[in-house]
Formats: structure tokens, sequence, C-alpha cells
């Protein structure tokens, strides 16, 4: 046999293999998000979707979901994003990237948010064994257009949100926001500025805090309540051209409860 049969029957069986591989990935992807999506049902959620399909081959999976409408009853929130997208590197499964679709809607117990973005999505890198533990986040935003049926709007030009989880004991986590053209809805930027100082969109916008949790930030967020905040440390928090005035007692400021 000839070193020419011999490379293309190598190269024929790796790619049998890898495609072997691939398609096993593919089908344990989508059997996850199904049963995920069951196990919301049979806990009383409202749930609807098309079929779940994963593509990408051959380095990718990419999980989209058409149709999809869950609605969490007990928290009266719910959520409303055909065509919202996983996508994973087949090498690296504990980095997903969540897209959502250009337009979509948040409602909560008081209101129904029309949400639009010419981009909105989430890099996680997670611990999969840890029920999916959120070690790390980067979400970007582009382009965002909020619209609430009570009559407010909102905008955001640019933004980039940091998500870091510290190598410390207790469930701490660093955030860092930057944003820009952003247009706050009337109750925030009264809320940001009593003194009516700031302009109706704020140029720029930084905010550097350490934040602390009752627990971490895993997959519990979604399906039970959201984490319960235990300490806030602002480091910074900014605009274009003046500080926002932070007291220095506050930098270090503990809160509780729960949502």
């Amino acid at each position: 046999m000839s070193a020419m049969k011999v490379w293309a029957w190598v190269i024929g069986a790796l790619v049998a293999i890898w495609s072997v591989v691939w398609l096993a990935g593919s089908i344990a992807t989508e059997r996850l998000v199904t049963y995920w999506l069951n196990d919301r049902d049979a806990a009383g959620w409202v749930v609807a979707h098309d079929s779940v399909q994963t593509s990408g081959y051959p380095f990718r999976f990419v999980t989209t979901l058409p149709g999809l409408m869950l609605a969490d009853p007990f928290s009266g929130w719910a959520l409303e994003a055909d065509g919202f997208r996983l996508e994973q590197d087949s090498y690296q499964p504990q980095a997903i990237r969540a897209i959502w679709p250009a337009e979509h809607t948040l409602s909560t117990p008081f209101e129904r948010i029309s949400i639009r973005a010419g981009q909105l999505e989430a890099m996680l890198h997670i611990r999969p064994l840890d029920y999916l533990a959120l070690v790390q986040s980067e979400t970007r935003i582009a382009a965002l257009q909020m619209e609430s049926d009570l009559g407010w709007s909102s905008r955001v030009d640019q933004a980039l949100a940091m998500v870091v989880e510290r190598d410390e004991p207790g469930h701490r986590y660093d955030i860092r926001i930057d944003a820009s053209g952003v247009t706050p809805a009337g109750e925030v930027l009264a809320l940001l500025d009593p003194a009516g100082l700031l302009p109706q969109e704020i140029e720029t916008v930084r905010l550097e805090a350490i934040m602390g949790f009752a627990r971490a930030w895993d997959l519990t967020a979604l399906e039970s309540s959201r984490p319960a905040i235990t300490r806030v440390e602002l480091a910074e928090l900014r605009r274009i051209g003046a500080n926002l005035d932070v007291d220095p007692e506050l930098r270090s400021a503990r809160r509780t409860g729960a949502r």
C-alpha cells in the first residue's frame, strides 16, 4: 500500500471517529436541553418551544430553540425569545455563548417589556459538574431598546458587563460595567440624579464593584430564586466628565434580603 493510500485511510478514519464523537455530543446536548425544559414543565412552569435543533458540525454545537416561551408562575417572570441560541465549541464545553434574538419580550408581575437589540449575547464560563456554577461571564450589548407597557422606554448604545468569581471563600464576584449612550427610564434617572443635573442621555457610565451573594450563581438562579445580595463594595461609579457623588461610607455596604 502506498504512503498516499495510508494517509488517506488514516484521515478517513479520523474523520469518521470525529463525526461519531460530534454526533454523540450533539445528541447529548439536545437531550440535556430538552430534559431541563421538561423538568421545568414538570415543576409547574409554562413551557413552549418547537423541536430543539443542534447544528455546527464539525467543531461546534449550536443549539437553537425556536418558539421558546418560559413562564415561572411562582415568581411571575416570563420570557418569550423565539430563536434563542446556545453555542459551544465541541472541544470546550465549559464555555457557553448565549445569544438572544433581535426581538424578545420579558414579563414581570408588574409589566411587560419589549426588547430589541442589535447584539445581546453572553459568554459564560461554567463548572459543568457544579450545577453549571458561573466562573466568569462577558455580556455584550449593542443598540438595545426597551419599551414597557407602563409607558417608559430606555436605550443603551453599547455596553460590556464582566462578572468574575473571586478565588476566595464566600460567593463573591468582581463586577464591571461600561456603557455608552445610555438613556435611562425617567424613574431610574431620577434615582441616579435627584438634583436633575444629568442630561437625558448619559454619554458614558462605568461601574466597578465587588458583590457578595448568599450562594453561588448557578442553574438554581433560573429554577428557583436569585441569590440574595449579602455585601456590596463599590469601587467606582462615574460618567464621563464628572464622578457621581458616592458617600465613602457606602463604598462597603451590607445589604440583606432575597428576590
